[in-house]
């Protein structure tokens, strides 16, 4: 509804916006394509270092989010789309959950029958062992594994197990994730003058409320180093170990006897063990990139030097078919350890023991709890403890630097 005038004026202010943006090098980019260009920015986010990790997982949400924004054109995004799309992930079935398979049948005794050892039967059907010792003990496996186990039995998957299929919602916590992966993107695309704003940077994503960090009790720590007392000296060392330094579940696997100083009682953080399906087993740097020492209680110090011992008679007992490496912990037969294994046998010692769920980074942080509680500053604690800065320690353990407080204030006052 304008007259001649109006609609001359207006078409005169769009052509001279349009002269001044490519005056200043704006253009508007309407031809790529969301999934084009976010996958062109992991690419240079690959080459400029990014961990592999990170790289996988940015890959993984694209996964999410190319069926609903992929074939948009980037600079027709705008911010109710991305609520959208939130909202979408937050209904049940947003998230992608393998389907698991519980036994039927008691594949102990059929793997017997059929004359197959546990490895041997791995190895027929393409399945870890992992896998195999699972229904062995009658705990689920997935649907995909499933289906190979059963074709290795020549029988349908039905036969052999119950399939549960499962539909859940994306936590608000990924969703967040996403959102920040969103905004790297377009946060990009507008550094490179591709869009006129960033519509990320407008939304509301869901809210997600602040994670209580899973830690335990110092008379925790007294009963589960009891029930590590009892176990095989590898599995011992790592529970100690882990206990005592803090250190993150890929550090402990990453650690090398060559950073092992058993002079200075201590240990040397410089790299990490990983895992992704389509990469194996790999080392990379800590997850701030940075190192750090870290010095040990001498009872821990001569637990690794039996442990050594140990690890040199198994060397020896194996001959050619030991795997070396320069690997504090190792599997059965050398090489590195695969870093889930570690969480499976947290979860089966806990229930053994009928102690709490345990899971590699409660340890770290009950580490720091302890520390910050005892009083040791909040500086020496994130050295230890390998944060990029103090900010995170304070973030993370704010609960128990406050309680810390609070001591020294009753502390205080008694005194007074």
């Amino acid at each position: 509804p304008m007259t001649d005038r109006q609609m001359e004026k207006a078409v005169q202010k769009v052509a001279y916006e349009f002269e001044h943006n490519l005056q200043v090098g704006f253009q508007v980019d309407n031809r790529q394509t969301f999934e084009q260009y976010a996958y062109y920015v992991i690419d240079l986010k690959e080459r400029q270092g990014a961990a592999s990790n990170t790289i996988h997982v940015y890959k993984m949400f694209m996964q999410r989010i190319s069926p609903m924004i992929g074939n948009m054109k980037i600079m027709s995004i705008r911010p109710q789309h991305l609520n959208n799309l939130y909202k979408e992930l937050g209904k049940v079935g947003g998230r992608k959950v393998r389907n698991r398979a519980y036994p039927k049948v008691d594949f102990r005794k059929l793997l017997e029958e059929r004359g197959y050892s546990w490895s041997a039967f791995s190895k027929k059907c393409g399945v870890c062992i992992d896998s195999i010792r699972s229904i062995c003990n009658g705990r689920y496996i997935g649907e995909e594994s499933a289906r190979k186990v059963a074709a290795g039995l020549c029988g349908k998957a039905e036969s052999f197990f119950t399939i549960e299929q499962r539909q859940e919602a994306i936590s608000p916590k990924t969703i967040q994730r996403i959102h920040s992966f969103i905004s790297i993107v377009l946060a990009k695309a507008e550094s490179e003058m591709l869009i006129m704003y960033n519509p990320a940077s407008k939304v509301t994503p869901p809210f997600c409320p602040p994670h209580e960090p899973n830690y335990f009790q110092p008379e925790e720590i007294a009963r589960i180093l009891d029930a590590a007392d009892k176990e095989p000296i590898k599995w011992k060392t790592m529970i100690y170990l882990m206990i005592v330094t803090g250190a993150r579940r890929g550090e402990i696997l990453g650690l090398k006897w060559g950073n092992v100083d058993f002079e200075n009682n201590q240990i040397y953080i410089d790299g990490c063990l990983s895992y992704l399906p389509h990469k194996g087993k790999f080392e990379g740097p800590t997850k701030t990139r940075k190192s750090r020492y870290i010095t040990l209680p001498q009872e821990v110090v001569c637990l690794l030097r039996q442990y050594r011992a140990w690890q040199a008679e198994q060397r020896l007992m194996y001959g050619d078919k030991w795997l070396e490496t320069d690997f504090v912990f190792t599997a059965d037969r050398g090489g590195p350890l695969l870093p889930t294994s570690i969480n499976s046998k947290l979860i089966k010692f806990s229930e053994n023991n009928g102690l709490p769920h345990i899971n590699p980074h409660a340890f770290r942080h009950s580490a720091a709890s302890i520390m910050i509680a005892s009083g040791v500053d909040v500086l020496t604690v994130s050295k230890m403890l390998g944060h990029a800065n103090t900010s995170t320690t304070t973030d993370f353990y704010g609960h128990a630097i406050e309680e810390a407080k609070r001591k020294a204030v009753e502390c205080l006052s008694e005194t007074i």
